[in-house]
């Protein structure tokens, strides 16, 4: 599959890639919209780490990125932030555990004869 193709129809070269990027880095640069040094394999990074903080799975990351196994997404996305995630994990478990002792505690439909 041709992801990018030149202005003749043809797949572009790697170095046809990495020449077009790197002048559209420098001018990105100068303009203050990316910091220095950015590279693709930075990008990709970056929207893997933050499809994962946004709760994404892996398999959805891994297509997002055109990769064929899971693996690659939780590789290319292993330095996400997922605190606001596990606070929302945690919540639900403490809800969970607080019902179980609650039922335990005051079983239901069981009145107390004074």
């Amino acid at each position: 599959t041709t992801l990018l193709a030149n202005s003749h129809g043809k797949p572009w070269t790697a170095d046809g890639v990495n020449s077009v990027w790197s002048k559209q880095r420098r001018r990105l640069e100068a303009e203050g919209k990316i910091s220095k040094g950015l590279t693709l394999k930075g990008l990709r990074h970056t929207h893997a780490t933050l499809l994962r903080e946004m709760g994404e799975d892996d398999r959805t990351i891994a297509d997002a990125l055109g990769q064929k196994s899971q693996s690659m997404g939780r590789h290319y996305s292993r330095d996400a932030d997922i605190t606001k995630k596990m606070d929302v994990v945690t919540k639900k478990f403490n809800k969970h555990e607080a019902q179980k002792i609650a039922k335990f505690v005051k079983p239901k439909n069981k009145g107390v004869k004074p």
